[in-house]
This record gives C-alpha cells, structure tokens and sequence, in this order.
C-alpha cells in the first residue's frame, strides 16, 4: 500500500516537474506565427467587407438579369450580353468567397499564410478585369454609333479600354511571380496603369456621349426632352462604377499598406455590371414613357437627331 502511494506521488511530482519546464519555453519563446501576425482590421477585415458588398451586388445583378431576360425574350443579343456577364460574376463571387475563406478560416491558426496572395487572387484580377473590359466595349459602341462611326474618338476610347484590360492581365501574372503582398509595390507602375486607364476611359466614355448627345437638340421640346433623358441616363449609369474607380486609384496612393484599395476591386466589376444591366433594362421603360405621352412612338433613332440638327443649321 504505501508503495503504491510511493509510486503515485513520484509520478505526480514528475508530471508537475514536466508542466514547470515547458511552461517557461511557452512563455518566453512563442511561436514564430503569433509575432508575425498582420494587422487584420485594415487588411484582410476590408477584404471581408469588400466580399460582403460584392454579395450584395451579386444578388442585385441577378435580379437585373432575370428582369433583362423577361423584358427581352426575342433579343438573343441582349440576352447573351446579360448571361455572360452573370455567369462571369457568378464565377468571381465564388473566387473571392472561397479565398476570404480561406484566410480567415482555414488559414486561421498559421498567420503566416496571410503575408502571401492564394491563387484565387491572381483569378480574381483576371475575371474583374475582363468584367470592366466588357462592359466598357459595350459603352464604347455607343460611343460608335453616337459619333457617327469616328475613328479617332471610338479608336482613343477603345485604346484606353485595351490598355486596362492589357495591364489588368498583366498584374495578375507578375502577382502570381511575386507571391507576397509586400512586393506587390515592386509593380506600382503597372498597377497605376491599369487603376489609371480605367478611371480614364469612364470619363471619356461619358465626356464623348454628353457632348455628341447635346450637338443633337434640335429645339423641338419632345426630342429635346429625350436627349436630356439620354445625357442624365448617361451619366448616372457609369457616375457610381466612375467614382469608386477613382476611390481605388486614390486609396492604392494614399493607403499603400492596407487593404482598402482591393475591398473596392472585389466588388467594382459588379458596380460595371449593375450599370451595364440598368442600360439594358431601362430601355423598357423609357418605350412605355413615350407610348404613353405619344400613342404614334418611333424608337428613338440618332441619326434621325443627326439628320435633323444638320437639317436646322442648314436652315439657320
């Protein structure tokens, strides 16, 4: 008997013994992946906004989408303009989805995984900028079709256009060479380009339909009064998806070491999509609008505004 209470209390003291030395090394020698780790808040909690808001965006696209295919069933265009643009949303929405998910839960004890980029980012960039480029194609037609077929003004649109989509894809492959995200500063030049000409071509966008838009008054009340619907629908389309461009552009200058910047790429191309499906979408309405006023409704026609702005200059 007091053997055996010989033999438990040895083995309690040995067990007590094994606690008192490796409490120290815990204490004074903590793990690498607790010192190195980043700042959340400003860094991979923007990024969970971003993913939130792009949520947000996605269930608004998709009920543009539903409306788009139940207002134009007999436009195989239009319906394959909204399609694709909603399945390349759907494909992103589920990138950057499984990548938040990724850093914030499966990564969630090994700090460390959050200094380098997934390949879900590198996807990310390639899929948003193909959605910007898109939808800017689609607006630098009617840049086409408003100027009456101008080479040079549809040519620089276009160029700039090029050139995000060029540069856009080009960050997404030096991302993925470089990894970590504190090298990304290594392609500050190429991400300004792409940031840059995207904020450019929206404003050249806007700026060439406005102007070409207001050359087409006529002075006749009803086609006045379309035009000025053209110019506002214009401009309040692409307004949102144009400023948070130029917010992303700002905040890559004057936030360089947090994540602010990528919280607003996550979810501008549903800005761009959004504004693309409302074109598509409101033409419905301003057909009824003018049915209604005038029960003798033409389809408004730019070369009939052309025609006729020519024709009262002449006269003048």
């Amino acid at each position: 008997m007091y053997l055996s209470l010989f033999h438990f209390l040895v083995v309690w003291l040995c067990s007590l013994s094994d606690f008192a030395i490796a409490t120290p090394v815990l204490v004074s020698n903590p793990p690498v992946d607790i010192i190195s780790t980043p700042a959340l808040d400003s860094t991979f909690g923007a990024m969970l906004i971003g993913l939130l808001i792009s949520t947000g965006l996605y269930g608004l696209l998709t009920l543009q989408c539903y409306l788009c295919f139940q207002l134009y069933p007999s436009e195989r265009l239009t319906k394959w303009i909204a399609g694709t643009i909603w399945v390349l949303n759907t494909f992103h929405i589920a990138i950057i989805g499984h990548a938040v998910y990724g850093y914030l839960i499966t990564n969630f004890s090994h700090p460390l995984a959050l200094l380098d980029a997934t390949w879900e980012v590198f996807v990310h960039i390639v899929i948003s900028s193909s959605i910007c480029y898109l939808v800017q194609l689609f607006f630098i037609r009617r840049v086409w079709i408003f100027t009456s077929r101008n080479i040079y003004l549809g040519g620089i649109v276009l160029i700039l256009a090029n050139v995000q989509f060029a540069f856009g894809v080009a960050t997404a492959v030096r991302a993925f060479q470089l990894r970590a995200f504190s090298r990304l500063i290594e392609i500050k030049i190429t991400i300004t380009t792409a940031l840059a000409t995207t904020v450019a071509c929206d404003l050249a966008v806007t700026g060439v339909l406005c102007f070409y838009l207001n050359r087409g008054r006529t002075g006749f009340k009803r086609t006045d009064s379309l035009i000025n619907n053209l110019i506002w629908c214009s401009v309040s389309t692409g307004l949102l998806p144009s400023i948070f461009a130029t917010l992303q552009l700002i905040t890559y200058f004057t936030m360089p070491n947090n994540f602010v910047n990528i919280c607003i790429n996550l979810f501008l191309g549903k800005l761009y999509s959004n504004s693309l499906l409302a074109t598509l979408n409101g033409r419905a309405s301003k057909r009824a609008k003018w049915e209604l006023n005038d029960g003798n409704f033409q389809e408004f026609q730019l070369s009939r505004v052309s025609s006729s702005t020519t024709e009262t200059e002449t006269n003048c």
